[in-house]
């Protein structure tokens, strides 16, 4: 079998693996745009039940209890309550929530990949700020709700508002060459990413260009191996024809 033959074979048995690679980075990148979180698998439903652990099916990143009995779970997938131990409910807040603590004045205030939430006294909730929070921290009677690009302080009152003193020793550190070292794995993740050459906010180029190449060349792979096929069985049957006339005509 020479290397031809080999390197065809080769992407025929990879052409599956290849698809979903580039197909599901596209999705993942567009997770947000394209509501992937809210198409469900029943299938997949069931394998998460199978595994019979609530804390890793439902992902609990904090949890709180009322008076009445009932608890409250941030989870990956949103808001729970539960009302006298009976199977948990969508309480309001449909997102990966982070972290989850109580002002003294007994509100909820969430941290959550889509921003941060303050629940009312009416038990609405509203957003208080835009971003990826991270994790929230008492500060004297508020609270410190860190995200990815600042530190927010939000007051005994529920009012946030950008706490840059945080920012200052870090960016000193920054200055001062003290800044965390950027390692080979660093770079590795950020050319993989594609964060290396469009940064965070848009490092989705890099994935769409990557992803769709790699469905682009594995559809027209296929393409073109099935013509491949079909014109060397016509070749075949070309070769094969003369032989079979030949063959018809009678000896004299």
């Amino acid at each position: 079998m020479n290397l031809r033959k080999i390197h065809t074979w080769a992407s025929v048995l990879l052409i599956v693996p290849i698809l979903i690679v580039g197909g599901t980075a596209i999705l993942i990148a567009h997770h947000d745009s394209l509501g992937t979180k809210t198409v469900l698998l029943p299938m997949a439903s069931e394998q998460k039940v199978a595994v019979r652990d609530p804390l890793l099916s439902y992902e609990v990143r904090a949890v709180a209890s009322e008076g009445d009995g009932t608890r409250l779970y941030a989870t990956k997938y949103g808001l729970k309550r539960s009302e006298n131990d009976a199977a948990p409910v969508d309480a309001g807040l449909p997102y990966d929530l982070r972290d989850m603590d109580r002002l003294q004045s007994g509100r909820l205030l969430v941290a959550s990949k889509e921003g941060l939430f303050l629940q009312s006294a009416g038990g609405a909730w509203g957003k208080l700020a835009d971003g990826d929070f991270r994790s929230l921290s008492r500060e004297g009677d508020g609270f410190l709700a860190t995200s990815d690009e600042m530190v927010w302080h939000v007051s005994v009152n529920g009012i946030a508002r950008p706490d840059k003193t945080f920012a200052a020793p870090l960016m000193a550190g920054m200055d001062a060459g003290a800044a965390p070292a950027y390692t080979l794995e660093k770079l590795v993740m950020d050319l993989h990413t594609g964060k290396f050459f469009f940064g965070k906010t848009w490092e989705w180029i890099w994935i769409d260009l990557v992803g769709g190449t790699m469905v682009l060349l594995g559809v027209t792979g296929i393409v073109m191996w099935r013509r491949s096929e079909k014109a060397k069985a016509r070749q075949a049957q070309a070769k094969l024809a003369p032989r079979r006339s030949a063959a018809a005509v009678p000896a004299e």
